[in-house]
């Protein structure tokens, strides 16, 4: 397969081809993985017009993941319009037959109450529903309701629970926001070591001015540390997700 490298050497311009004659005969795979590339812009230029055109032909033939590709597009205004009521008609069939990415961007909407209406415990429930998938932004974002009593009681024990989970996943965010609670002594005791590690871990794994903004509440927690104790915390390397919400009032408390 010349996409995947499996059975040959992967080429991208020459899975394109393949794609785009599939997907011009109305194989709706095709389309989505064409409109896939041209995101990308792998195989092909970049043209999120294109990729919008056969995410559509797709999506017309019942294409699962060409429904939640449309939902992403006109979330993030890639190549059209930025329209959040558009991206939540589009979300929503995939979050009903279960696609974590899709309940996880519903739950978004819901809690900003953009595109549609604001319900905060509506989000809640789309969040644990991506988050019971081992979705690591859905367990965040659920936890990040339970650590601010938002659509569910507060809770900061079930807040560690879920943001631990996201954690061992990788995501930075929620790497960061564990970090805090073992700072604070949020829903377990306080334990610098413990504090100091994750943060670490979110450093490794952040980008840009958060991750500068990370290192600032990693370093303020090193004043609590012995030099001994910081050498003997030890630094994992795990990926990390691609980020479809941030959180910044944890940052802003710890930072105060």
């Amino acid at each position: 397969m010349c996409h995947t490298g499996k059975g040959a050497k992967q080429d991208d311009a020459e899975a394109s081809k393949w794609f785009r004659r599939a997907a011009e005969q109305g194989h709706s795979k095709a389309q989505n993985f064409l409109g896939v590339l041209c995101v990308d812009g792998k195989g092909v230029q970049q043209n999120y017009v294109e990729a919008l055109n056969w995410f559509r032909k797709a999506a017309a033939q019942g294409d699962i993941d060409a429904k939640v590709n449309l939902g992403r597009l006109f979330f993030n205004g890639d190549g059209v319009q930025k329209d959040h009521a558009e991206a939540a008609k589009w979300f929503c069939k995939p979050a009903e037959r279960g696609i974590a990415e899709a309940q996880n961007y519903l739950g978004l909407l819901w809690s900003e109450g953009i595109g549609i209406p604001h319900d905060q415990t509506k989000a809640a429930e789309w969040f644990r529903k991506a988050a019971v998938q081992s979705a690591a932004w859905g367990q965040h974002n659920l936890g990040l309701f339970y650590f601010n009593g938002k659509g569910v009681p507060l809770d900061y024990a079930e807040a560690v629970r879920w943001c631990r989970k996201a954690a061992e996943q990788g995501l930075s965010e929620a790497q960061f926001q564990l970090g805090a609670m073992y700072f604070e002594g949020f829903g377990l005791a306080v334990d610098y070591e413990q504090a100091y590690m994750w943060m670490d871990l979110a450093v490794s794994g952040a980008t840009g001015e958060i991750q500068g903004e990370y290192a600032s509440a990693r370093d303020s927690v090193a004043k609590f540390l012995t030099p001994e104790q910081i050498a003997g915390v030890g630094r994992r390397s795990q990926p990390a997700p691609t980020p479809v919400y941030l959180d910044l009032d944890t940052l802003d408390h710890f930072l105060r």
